[in-house]
């Protein structure tokens, strides 16, 4: 695991000591950052669930301005500083010790489709033209009833599909 681009290019990121997260593969991880590369110079980026930080990190390696990294084990929190620090971008980062709701869940819970609905209840958490992305195995798609947001695309990779939410136009 490692970063793919940018500022940190070609960092090895450290795995955290804990068997309870999947961090997302590097062909997983160049196909995602391929769609989303115009969206992030200057972004903020949100990576919840966040395990190695791998996402964020990325994110920031390639320009955004801020990201903050959600995640709930402790030795998943250490590795993600460690990385932060390792690749130069710990100022331009938060790190939060909590449970989260979204992206990138446990498999075979059934939190991706609550974490969005989630989301979709509460759209002033997203900032205008934002996108959304949960990472999930391609087997957990169903289809969502929601009202602020509606899918925009899917791409699949493997074991990995990314589906895409951006919010509705009013009216």
């Amino acid at each position: 695991m490692r970063v793919i681009a940018g500022s940190a290019k070609g960092r090895v990121l450290r795995p955290p000591r804990t068997s309870a997260t999947r961090p997302i593969t590097d062909r997983a991880k160049e196909s995602l950052f391929g769609i989303l590369a115009p969206r992030i110079p200057g972004a903020r980026f949100l990576d919840l669930f966040a395990g190695t930080g791998g996402v964020g990190i990325e994110a920031l390696s390639r320009g955004a301005d801020r990201a903050t990294f959600v995640e709930r084990s402790g030795p998943a929190l250490a590795g993600i500083r460690h990385n932060l620090e390792a690749t130069g971008l710990a100022e331009r980062a938060e790190v939060i010790g909590r449970d989260v709701i979204f992206v990138a869940p446990p498999q075979w819970r059934g939190l991706w489709p609550r974490a969005v609905t989630l989301l979709d209840r509460e759209p002033g958490w997203l900032a205008g033209g934002a996108v959304a992305v949960a990472q999930h195995d391609p087997a957990e798609s169903v289809p969502l009833d929601l009202a602020h947001l509606e899918l925009a695309d899917e791409r699949t990779y493997g074991r990995v599909r990314f589906t895409f939410f951006a919010a509705r136009e009013p009216g």
